[in-house]
């Protein structure tokens, strides 16, 4: 008995604490909306000043405004100005710049909803933060600052590629910058695009460049100068952009740049466009997967015996003598084939040299996997472009 009067006694005395942390929080979020309102409108006032001196405007009085900021939603009256067109002016707006959300505000949402879904971020950002948003406003915010950094990259790609405008490049050594690209596929809601089993999808592309990478624990690696970019689109327009974010990560036209990959078409006319001259790897965990689908296992060892000692004409010979079972066991090993000669420039693995494109299989999670794929989730194109940006970029910042 003494020990639940003694649990009830401290069950009580937690959730007076959880209680008066509650009625803290609130007092001190009405105290900062209060400052910043108060702050605001200081602003405003002094923007006034400049409509003044400008001259041609009479006052219309004041206007309620509600400004989404960094400690919620506040209430302020700002001033209006009307010249002798017609043409109204709002201090606070046009003098000051401050729309209907500060930067700190946007920062926030954009920072929530680049790691979940728009419902749970406007759920966190109402109980935790005071902010009040809707999930349709998330989506609104996400959506605009995903274009405006679409839009940063697409300055670079036309000075780039229609221009011709080369920044000057300093001489510095850098290790080899090794590149990796892969796709993968998203729920998609656009008409007409699907996959080879007649779902609604899409493809993302993806690339990521890094300079090598160093032990942080006996298990682990982790990579450095890392960069990623992702986006839904066709084969040229994502290897022009891309190049570009290569670029302004700091990669120069004249570097030497080792290319891994699985060995698809796409990423092979990416690497001949954009990065010619480079050292092509095709990725061996995928080679031997695809190796493992058409041999026995006594011909898989063999064949990779052949293939870790560079021997790749010994190896084609030794596919060529091989037997098939039937019709479709012959059409497998033919497209094999195909895929080997293909890739032919590919196959080396020399000792020391990366030739695994694990960090990109690890990035395609990160990236897509963990934010876009999830039960239920449903994209456009726009809308996944959008929020691809807003991640790669934030992920991009972590890394730095």
């Amino acid at each position: 008995m003494r020990h639940t009067g003694c649990t009830e006694k401290l069950s009580k005395y937690c959730e007076e604490v959880k209680q008066f942390e509650r009625e803290l929080e609130e007092r001190h979020r009405q105290q900062m909306r209060q400052e910043m309102g108060e702050y605001l409108e200081a602003l405003d006032r002094r923007g006034s000043e400049e409509v003044i001196r400008r001259g041609g405007y009479e006052s219309k009085g004041l206007r309620k405004r509600r400004i989404l900021t960094g400690v919620g939603l506040v209430k302020v009256r700002v001033r209006c100005y009307q010249n002798r067109r017609g043409h109204r002016v709002y201090p606070l707006r046009d003098i000051c710049g401050i729309g209907n959300e500060t930067e700190r505000a946007r920062e926030r949402c954009v920072r929530m909803v680049v790691e979940r879904s728009y419902g749970w971020s406007a759920k966190v950002l109402r109980e935790e933060m005071g902010i009040e948003l809707g999930r349709m406003r998330l989506w609104k915010i996400a959506q605009e600052e995903g274009r405006r950094v679409h839009q940063e990259l697409e300055v670079l790609r036309r000075r780039v590629f229609e221009q011709a405008q080369e920044s000057v490049e300093a001489n510095e050594s850098k290790p080899v910058a090794i590149i990796e690209m892969d796709g993968t596929l998203l729920a998609s809601r656009e008409p007409g695009e699907g996959d080879e089993y007649g779902r609604q999808r899409m493809e993302v592309k993806l690339g990521v460049m890094f300079r090598g990478s160093k032990q942080i624990s006996p298990r682990r690696r982790k990579t450095v100068q890392r960069t990623v970019y992702a986006r839904v689109a066709d084969a040229d327009a994502f290897g022009e952009r891309w190049y570009v974010h290569c670029r302004r990560a700091g990669l120069r036209s004249e570097e030497k740049v080792q290319v891994i990959a699985d060995g698809a078409g796409w990423i092979r006319t990416i690497r001949q466009a954009q990065f010619p001259g480079s050292r092509y790897t095709l990725d061996l965990y995928h080679l031997k997967r695809r190796a493992r689908t058409v041999l026995l296992e006594h011909q898989y060892r063999y064949f990779c015996r052949l293939v870790k000692t560079n021997l790749i004409e010994m190896a084609l010979e030794y596919l060529d003598r091989l037997r098939p079972s039937d019709d479709c066991h012959r059409e497998a090993l033919q497209q094999f084939r195909d895929y080997l000669q293909q890739n032919r420039e590919g196959i080396h693995y020399g000792p020391g040299e990366v030739w695994g494109s694990g960090v990109m299989e690890k990035m395609a999670d990160v990236v897509v996997g963990k934010r876009m794929k999830r039960q239920g989730m449903i994209w456009s194109r726009a809308g996944a472009n959008n929020l691809l940006a807003l991640r790669s970029q934030y992920l991009n910042a972590i890394a730095a």
